[in-house]
């Protein structure tokens, strides 16, 4: 059993870890990892050793048949899920909520060539609609993000501008005008969008 001192961490076959904990059973007492004699545990899928006793925590992980993460739980609670496509884009991901017990889902479509198109996160608690994501691309490249509510007629276009440093950083200058003012703002269908610059390291 692999540990880092704070967790242990059991893999299955593949070498894919499934679970890891940070509390086991040794000998019928209740140890933290970090303070265990690990020589005694073996590795095994089933029959896990960790424990939510004494403060515990464990976390399990599910592959599908080709090795993709398909499920997280923590404490034998589901806390995330993804679905995946047939060319193996994820295009549905449900995870706990921070402030809540409900799984918040979230829809990502592709393009054949596997660019990210569109994302839509389901609303929650006072959110009166669907939060969305929107990318456009410019000679394979990402050149525009919109931003905003499912329905709304507000929203933000982000443009990003390659200055061929390394990382991903938002320009010191922020460019953003009302509705309806001149260069700038844009109106895609019935929405209106203010423009914002971000840039991306070449």
């Amino acid at each position: 059993m692999a540990t880092n001192g704070k967790w242990a961490y059991v893999y299955d076959a593949n070498g894919s870890v499934v679970a890891k904990g940070d509390t086991l059973n040794i000998s019928g007492t209740l140890t933290k990892v970090k303070d265990a004699d690990l020589s005694t545990i073996t590795d095994s899928v089933t029959g896990l050793p960790f424990f939510t006793a004494n403060n515990g925590t464990y976390w399990q992980y599910e592959y599908d048949l080709i090795n993709r993460m398909v499920e997280v739980t923590k404490n034998g609670t589901a806390i995330a899920a993804y679905t995946y496509n047939w060319k193996g884009y994820r295009v549905k991901k449900e995870k706990l909520n921070a402030t809540s017990e409900e799984l918040r889902t979230t829809y990502y479509v592709f393009s054949p060539n596997g660019k990210l198109l569109y994302q839509e996160e389901e609303k929650f608690g006072t959110e009166t609609a669907n939060f969305y994501r929107q990318y456009d691309y410019l000679f394979n490249k990402l050149f525009a993000k919109d931003v905003g509510r499912v329905g709304n007629t507000e929203g933000v276009r982000f443009y990003y501008h390659t200055d061929h440093r390394p990382g991903h950083r938002r320009l010191p200058q922020r460019l953003a005008k009302p509705r309806g003012a001149g260069r700038g703002s844009g109106n895609r269908g019935n929405r209106h969008f203010r423009t914002e610059r971000e840039s991306v390291g070449h």
